[in-house]
């Protein structure tokens, strides 16, 4: 692209660090809402519990990672590291030793990744791979007030 790594990796933590920080506020928010909104607490199971408390710990440590580890301990290679791991898992020919020297707090954000990627098919979020052909061609959903029952006096 033309820009040097120090360049590439500051754009990285300020871009990913603030994309970061605006999904975790959405993942509190929709936590949130099962929590306190009783019609939304009715119809939620334990599931959707597990799912967000999952995407919330996987964030919390991805944005430690980001914004604390790699900006106030020392900026860690994780393309060397963990993105040559990740293309051996990929390849089908998994090289544990590129994980090695990774910090603990790297290794948990990924396992927790891989225990989402693990419930994902038994919870709501398959639903994530529907694509919504007909919704545009849907019929139109007519909400109305219930009447109150006319009074009717008799004089």
């Amino acid at each position: 692209m033309g820009i040097t790594t120090e360049e590439y990796h500051r754009v990285a933590i300020v871009l990913g660090g603030a994309s970061g920080l605006v999904a975790y506020l959405g993942a509190w928010i929709l936590l949130l809402r099962r929590l306190l909104i009783t019609r939304v607490r009715r119809t939620s199971d334990a599931t959707d519990f597990l799912v967000l408390i999952l995407i919330i710990v996987t964030m919390t440590l991805g944005l430690y990672n980001t914004l604390i580890y790699d900006v106030f301990v020392h900026p860690f290679p994780y393309r060397s590291t963990i993105g040559a791991w990740l293309r051996s898992v990929l390849t089908l020919q998994p090289n544990p030793n590129y994980m090695v020297d990774v910090p603990i707090t790297f290794q948990l954000h990924i396992v927790f990744a891989y225990i989402l990627f693990l419930v994902w098919p038994f919870t709501r979020l398959v639903h994530v791979w529907s694509y919504p052909i007909f919704y545009l061609r849907r019929a139109w959903i007519i909400y109305r007030r219930a009447r109150r029952p006319e009074v009717v006096v008799h004089a």
